[in-house]
């Protein structure tokens, strides 16, 4: 794939230089932040249901100061349970991914050959793929979302596949999407985030452009890049403080924050739009890669080379035609002349009979530009090339996004874990003594608790009165009817994710 950034950038057009320096920079980064603002609250959604997964919950002073705050996993038990045996089904023999059936074009040995080094490629050489699956179908479940990039590493030599968080790829609102690999969405940002070494790398592969100018203007003047790029990550907001890390302090080696944009752009010079693939560095506005992402149709290939067989023999049988004409004309002006031989005369028209000529027949699709001549057949169809893959675990007939287990799972999880509370805070209640006392009677050293074989010293009032200044407050025991309801709420949550219904 050819990176057109230094050949715009050396371009003597001023048009082509403002367009890779600030036309499309800018436009990338404006879209990038319209997508990411209009997705706020889809992520805000994200991270209370992430919170709720890993029991994450805000602390509690009602009705109570340190009331019950209990957790029941309902969700989480039930995402990893369907995502673990699905991921067992997917993979029952990680040394055997798929094998290669023989058939007419291929045989056996082939198909062998094929299904070694298959397999050997994805243990070998995707060293993650396995993690990467298991990180899709946890996605899959609990946020009825996974969306994986395909793409080839340059610098890496090798293949990769990505899942990615909704904190790493953003798109435009959209009314529906049906198409698997994204098609019919008119841009996708994914959101790069990479180290100096790494940046070097990509530039020595030539991947990448411009390395050295995005270093230098890094804050510190190290080459290192910053954690705060001014974008609110909520979701990893809550997984760095459910992991207790702060990524704000970590400022040695912070990456640079890069958007890759896959999207349609007028490039100078031609008439319309073509997909493209540009890399912009979101703190500088620089761009260090934009190429066309696009492959002619095979088919539409096939088309196209037949068609331009066809015109060049016509064309060699036009020209074949035209010097067979011209022995023709030859031949018949020498019958003209009056002193041929007679038996000079029978061999040309015996000639003329045997070597009739016919015009070659004209392609039905060619076409002639005003001089006559023959036009090259329209070139073959370029489709673009998509990287992304969308997998919806319930499909939402009204909206663009998919519906997950986890987020059906999410109220019982919530009114279990309520119920549960409730229930433990009145056992609190209930074993807890507690006393009303007069304001007369005072207690030695005082307030005391009580303890067994204790003698308690009372003053202020007679052992008469003892009986009738202290009221002991007695609440009811915890209702088992509420952990009935716990129970209701899993079994109704088991309903909706047993695994062989699903």
């Amino acid at each position: 794939v050819y990176n057109l950034v230094p050949l715009f950038k050396q371009s003597l057009d001023p048009d082509v230089r403002k367009f890779i320096n600030e036309e499309l920079p800018q436009r990338i980064c404006e879209e990038f932040k319209e997508d990411w603002d209009s997705s706020e609250d889809w992520r805000n959604k994200r991270a209370k249901r992430i919170k709720l997964l890993f029991g994450y919950l805000d602390d509690k002073s009602f009705p109570f100061e340190n009331c019950a705050n209990v957790h029941v996993p309902v969700v989480l038990e039930r995402v990893l349970r369907l995502a673990h045996r699905v991921y067992a089904e997917l993979f029952p023999d990680k040394d055997i991914l798929f094998r290669a059936l023989p058939s007419v074009q291929l045989n056996q040995e082939r198909a062998d050959a094929l299904t070694l080094h298959g397999n050997w490629q994805f243990r070998k050489e995707h060293p993650d793929f396995f993690k990467q699956n298991r990180r899709g179908l946890f996605e899959f479940f609990a946020h009825g979302d996974a969306v994986m990039h395909s793409f080839r590493d340059l610098a890496g030599g090798r293949n990769r596949h990505e899942i990615l968080s909704c904190e790493e790829i953003v798109w435009p609102y959209m009314w529906k999407t049906s198409a698997v690999d994204m098609s019919d969405i008119p841009r996708k940002t994914r959101i790069l985030r990479k180290y100096k070494h790494e940046l070097l790398d990509l530039q020595d592969a030539d991947t990448y452009c411009c390395i050295d100018e995005i270093l230098e203007k890094s804050d510190d003047g190290s080459g290192n890049g910053s954690w705060a790029d001014g974008l609110d990550y909520v979701v990893k907001d809550v997984i760095d403080k459910w992991e207790g890390k702060d990524r704000d302090s970590s400022t040695t080696s912070a990456p640079h924050t890069f958007l890759e944009y896959h999207g349609w752009a007028k490039l100078p010079g031609q008439k319309r739009e073509r997909p493209i693939l540009a890399t912009v560095e979101y703190r500088t506005g620089i761009c260090v890669n934009l190429c066309l992402r696009e492959y002619e149709d095979w088919k539409d290939k096939i088309r196209f080379e037949k068609q331009s067989q066809e015109i060049s023999q016509y064309v060699a049988g036009v020209g074949q035609y035209m010097q067979a004409k011209q022995v023709e004309d030859e031949v018949h002006q020498r019958l003209l002349m009056g002193d041929v031989p007679p038996d000079e005369e029978m061999h040309l028209r015996s000639h003329l009979i045997e070597n009739q000529i016919q015009p070659p027949v004209q392609p039905d699709h060619m076409q002639t530009d005003p001089m006559g001549n023959p036009v090259p057949p329209e070139p073959a169809r370029m489709i673009p090339i998509e990287q992304f893959s969308h997998g919806v675990c319930i499909e939402n007939p009204d909206g663009s996004m998919g519906i997950g287990i986890g987020l059906l799972l999410e109220p019982f999880n919530e009114a279990a874990d309520v119920m549960t509370s409730q229930f433990v805070d009145s056992a609190t209640l209930a074993n807890v003594t507690t006393l009303v006392m007069h304001e007369n009677a005072k207690i030695e050293g005082g307030d005391r608790k009580i303890i067994p074989g204790e003698v308690i010293r009372v003053r202020g009032i007679s052992m008469d009165q003892v009986g009738n200044s202290f009221k002991q407050i007695t609440f009811p025991p915890a209702n088992p009817q509420l952990m009935e309801m716990v129970k209701l709420q899993l079994e109704s949550a088991d309903g909706v994710s047993s695994a062989p219904d699903v």
